[in-house]
């Protein structure tokens, strides 16, 4: 019989709790404070915890913290209840460590479901910390999308790949992407509760999701303007909807590909070189070069646009991502001879320095 330990200081919830996982056939363990909470998950071991955000004296993000970092209890699955929906107050818990959360108040069945969820992920008999996650061997796919018939195509589609989960739910879309480091996220805009483009600026800010490939979805074919605002967003590329065969075919083999790298360190200074052909993937290499830069933590960067097609518009885009590296004194320079980024960057001097060769711009350093 699985063991549930439950910690909440309302002794109402906890009784209620208990008669509730009870009938459900779990073994119930209750905490009425944090402590206790603590002494009870290292003594009992329980297979799953319930843990309550809002506590006196230790609250449950401090408790969560002490679980997640003690061997001994940190493979234990955490369920948050909590009170609070908002994206930031998900993400939280989400990057302390939570399996997964519930919002109060709550329907019975909801949070028996999610008990069984949680608890079957974790048990599954896979090489990983999920099904069809980053260890198990097979692709995993992520789908955000408020239509279902179109969502069920690209599904469709998708599933001969690998395991595919299905949402509308843009808070839900986050919390199986941290948990479970999908190959590729597909996602439209307009999702319940998060955004799609709010989600993606969250799922960039996250370390197991920092290199998943992101696909924004879009209804309207010719929309351009709406292309590259996604892209600007953080997406690697745009995917049409209803979705074609063919076109999830050529995104499965992108997504496949590495993302953008340094080619050479010379001299302290990272010189990464972006090749492209249209202004789309122009856009898309520059963002992913951004993120490299940040997470490589380098004071000195040079970005050779010589062979990147497009790159006049990507900078644009781009530019405030260009911006905040400078605020942050951050070196960096761009080597290009394409009118369109010299026209650009004039009078911005100050914040992007533009050379005509790599050697050119090294040597501007020495």
């Amino acid at each position: 019989m699985p063991k549930v330990l439950v910690i909440d200081d309302d002794s109402d919830m906890r009784e209620m709790l208990r008669f509730l996982l009870s009938q459900s056939h779990y073994d119930v363990l209750l905490a009425a404070d944090g402590l206790e909470g603590l002494r009870l998950a290292w003594e009992q071991h329980p297979d799953v915890i319930l843990l309550d955000v809002m506590m006196p004296t230790m609250d449950g993000h401090q408790v969560l913290q002490r679980l997640k970092v003690t061997p001994e209890t940190a493979p234990i699955p955490v369920i948050m209840l909590t009170a609070v929906s908002t994206a930031r107050s998900v993400q939280q818990l989400i990057s302390h460590g939570a399996a997964s959360y519930v919002v109060k108040p709550f329907q019975p069945f909801t949070l028996v479901e999610r008990v069984q969820k949680v608890l079957a992920k974790a048990t599954a008999p896979v090489e990983g910390d999920a099904p069809g996650g980053a260890g198990s061997g097979e692709a995993l796919f992520v789908i955000a999308h408020k239509k279902q018939w179109e969502r069920d195509l690209l599904s469709r589609y998708l599933a001969g790949h690998g395991h595919v989960i299905t949402t509308s739910n843009g808070l839900e879309a986050l919390d199986t992407a941290v948990h479970s480091s999908p190959r590729a996220l597909f996602l439209s805009d307009d999702l319940d509760e998060l955004s799609g483009t709010a989600l993606v600026e969250r799922l960039r800010q996250s370390q197991p999701t920092a290199g998943t490939y992101l696909v924004g979805l879009l209804g309207e074919a010719n929309d351009q303007a709406e292309k590259m605002r996604l892209l600007a967003a953080g997406f690697d590329e745009v995917l049409t909807l209803p979705a074609q065969r063919s076109a999830v075919a050529k995104v499965l083999e992108r997504a496949a590909m590495p993302r953008a790298s340094f080619t050479r360190v010379r001299d302290g200074v990272v010189v990464l070189a972006v090749i492209s052909l249209d202004t789309a993937n122009a856009i898309r290499r520059l963002r992913d070069a951004m993120l490299d830069l940040l997470e490589a933590r380098f004071a000195r960067f040079i970005i050779d646009l010589s062979y990147a097609q497009g790159a006049g518009q990507a900078i644009t885009v781009l530019w405030p991502f260009f911006a905040s590296l400078a605020e942050r004194g951050i070196g960096l320079r761009l080597v290009s001879n394409d009118s369109a980024v010299r026209s650009f960057t004039q009078g911005k001097e100050g914040q992007l320095g533009l050379y005509s060769s790599v050697d050119e711009a090294i040597a501007g350093w020495a």
